[in-house]
């Protein structure tokens, strides 16, 4: 170890130092130089005994410190990444499944690994550390982005990567754009084969999660071909294994996919399980692709939506197409045409308690429709003329106040603040580029239950004027729409715009026809179906007794599934009452799960649900080597691509490189005087000794 004087802290001017030296020494003369009643030897012995307790002082107050510094060497680490998916297992040309996986391993089980500290990790979708070689091989999916994202954080504790895998990608990002930044070299090693093989696979499945009683629901089934070119297969759809459904598909030489669709009636709600399945043809690499089981979840749930429109305008015909489109929705048009409505020929209307009502322009006073009729009715409005916001006010009682000012303005929506809202939970592009709307100039006081979404913005600066408005009251929602011209937003040339568009009025009419949560815990999965390897996400809204949000709450999930096992997890908060819990990826099966909202000893709330997760056949999808993948891997990262047949390549790179070299720690440690005891029993010493002196020959 070596030991270095690093000076003092704070520092002192030496020339500081050095003066006050000098004082101290002429002092502690100046002391002793008069006694002429004692002994030269003793009179210099006082000079000196005083001269060095100051010294010392002088010293210690100082502050002087050394560096220690010591190297250490150890062995270099070496990370080892093991590909745990099901796609390793298939047996393909050469390749025998487990028992070849493991003949490569072992090929690499040379002199290299004696002169390394080994870290082994199993990967699938995730990274997970292990101390052994054995794979189980029974990863549903295979994400080489996860492997470059540990390889980031262990940067600093390995010297070099080595990756067993058929870089066969199935979850995730695409690994390169990552690898570009790892600072350490990654070697690959190809697994599996790359002979063509035949093969039938269905490659994937569309179709929604959820569906609705008495409504008809597509499912696209694309069913990928190798080496079958003009030969023919059937296409089963089944229902709780029964079939319903058959079509027979011919192989096309130059279409590599053929794509299916069938269609599915729901009369029943529950969890329908289905299944897409062809039948294993002769001489076919595996049939374990050949299946692809979903699950649909089907609910009564059709919701009606009275639109009435007291004025014609293009916003109109806008808004009543995009909810046609939604086949949940049973949609009733009134339109108003200054005695009448076209669609009944008269003047009288039934609203039947619908779920939402849209209104387009102000109530007429000669409808004769009281106020009473929406106190309870959700209602979603849109103006169309300037006394529109007056008139509403009074029917309707969307505002408290509103002040009329002469005019109108071109103005371009602008997003208020960092406000979180479900209705803004989507992609909002730039929209400053976006079309302008037109509002009146009027000063509009809203309820304080009301919520601002957007605001308008005037040659750009923020004006504050409102233009999209959420209320939430006791037991209905309100929103309000202040701007017209809308039309331009669903017409726009660009895409991005027209669909934030469509995204931010469904959430609207979502948001507003849902009745306001009773309970003060609502918790739902993201999905109530889910493949294999997906990711499961809860989020949950806590709210206290008075309404307000609650954010330091604990909130317990216990997650039970189809063999009676649990599992708890706790929920993190985000923001005002907003929970959050993503689960790692599930086995296919059916799932229950309870949470509980805690505060202190407190029990806020419970609540209850479920969940499927449906077997995924994605792993079998694509079986041929992906060495190109690995190649460009092990390029870019300064690591070389190693074929089984040449495991000795490996020992000569990481040689080369330098990579099988002791590594060497500096170790540093900063020691200061004031922290040894014996400079303080030093200085008491000789203060000591003088006092002996002193008392010798009984000097004052």
């Amino acid at each position: 170890m070596e030991t270095l004087f690093q000076g003092f802290n704070p520092v002192f001017s030496w020339l500081f130092l050095l003066l006050l030296t000098a004082a101290a020494l002429v002092v502690s003369w100046w002391s002793y130089s008069y006694l002429e009643s004692i002994s030269a030897r003793s009179r210099w012995g006082l000079i000196l005994l005083r001269s060095a307790a100051l010294l010392l002082l002088i010293i210690l107050l100082a502050n002087p410190y050394l560096m220690h510094r010591q190297t250490e060497g150890h062995m270099p680490a070496l990370a080892i990444y093991l590909d745990n998916s099901q796609s390793m297992s298939i047996e393909r040309g050469d390749y025998n499944g487990v028992h070849s996986y493991r003949e490569i391993i072992e090929s690499f089980e040379l002199e290299v690994f004696e002169q390394v500290n080994l870290q082994i990790f199993h990967f699938d979708g995730s990274v997970t550390q292990a101390d052994h070689f054995d794979l189980s091989l029974d990863g549903s999916s295979t994400s080489l982005d996860a492997v470059i994202r540990h390889m980031t954080e262990l940067d600093e504790r390995i010297t070099a990567a080595l990756i067993f895998s058929d870089g066969i990608i199935t979850r995730g990002r695409d690994p390169i754009f990552r690898a570009r930044e790892l600072s350490k070299p990654l070697f690959t090693v190809p697994v599996g084969d790359t002979t063509r093989v035949r093969d039938v696979a269905i490659s994937d499945l569309f179709t929604n999660d959820q569906g609705y009683v008495d409504t008809r629901q597509i499912v696209e089934v694309t069913v990928s071909h190798e080496g079958f070119a003009g030969e023919a297969a059937n296409l089963i759809l089944l229902k709780d294994e029964e079939e319903i459904e058959r079509e027979t598909l011919t192989f096309q030489e130059d279409q590599p996919s053929e794509r299916i669709t069938f269609e599915l009636h729901f009369e029943q709600e529950g969890l329908h399980h289905f299944e897409a399945y062809v039948p294993e043809l002769e001489g076919e690499l595996t049939a374990e692709n050949n299946r692809y089981p979903f699950t649909v979840d089907v609910v009564d749930q059709q919701q009606t939506v009275v639109h009435l429109a007291f004025a014609l305008h293009p916003d109109v015909r806008s808004i009543r197409s995009l909810l046609a489109e939604d086949r949940n929705i049973s949609l009733e048009t009134l339109t108003w045409t200054g005695d009448r409505f076209i669609e009944t020929g008269t003047a009288e209307t039934d609203f039947d308690n619908p779920d939402l009502i849209v209104i387009h322009g102000s109530i007429p006073e000669q409808l004769s429709i009281s106020p009473d009729q929406f106190v309870d009715l959700p209602i979603l409005y849109f103006p169309t003329e300037n006394e529109d916001l007056l008139q509403t006010s009074s029917n309707i009682g969307t505002f408290d106040e509103v002040r009329p000012v002469s005019g109108y303005l071109n103005v371009q929506l602008e997003a208020a603040g960092q406000l979180s809202h479900p209705v803004l939970e989507l992609e909002i592009p730039p929209l400053e580029r976006m079309p302008a709307l037109l509002i009146p100039a009027s000063e509009i006081r809203f309820p304080a239950s009301a919520s601002v979404l957007f605001t308008a913005s005037f040659r750009g600066e923020d004006t504050g004027q409102p233009l999209v408005i959420v209320d939430e009251r006791d037991t209905v929602r309100r929103t309000t729409v202040t701007a017209r011209g809308w039309y331009r937003y669903f017409q726009s040339n660009n895409s991005t715009t027209r669909e934030f568009t469509r995204e931010l009025f469904q959430n609207l009419f979502s948001w507003t026809m849902t009745s306001p949560e009773l309970e003060r815990l609502s918790i739902t999965p993201d999905r109530n179906v889910y493949r294999e390897g997906d990711e499961v996400l809860f989020r949950a809204n806590l709210r206290q007794e008075s309404g307000e949000p609650e954010s330091d709450a604990v909130i317990e999930i216990t997650l039970l599934d189809g063999d009676g096992t649990s599992r708890p997890f706790t929920m993190s908060h985000r923001t005002e009452g907003r929970y959050e819990l993503a689960l790692p990826s599930l086995g296919a099966d059916s799932y229950q799960f309870s949470a509980v909202a805690r505060k202190s000893d407190r029990v806020i709330d419970r609540a209850v649900g479920e969940f499927t997760v449906t077997p995924s056949n994605i792993e079998f999808v694509q079986t041929r080597r992906n060495d190109q993948l690995l190649r460009e891997l092990a390029h870019i990262t300064g690591g070389e691509f190693i074929s089984h047949r040449n495991p000795e390549a490996l020992l000569d790179h990481l040689e080369a490189g330098g990579l099988l070299n002791p590594i060497e720690e500096e170790h540093t440690a900063f020691s200061y005087f004031y922290q040894h005891l014996a400079w303080f029993l030093l200085v008491i010493l000789i203060l000591t000794g003088e006092w002996i002196l002193r008392r010798k020959y009984a000097l004052p």
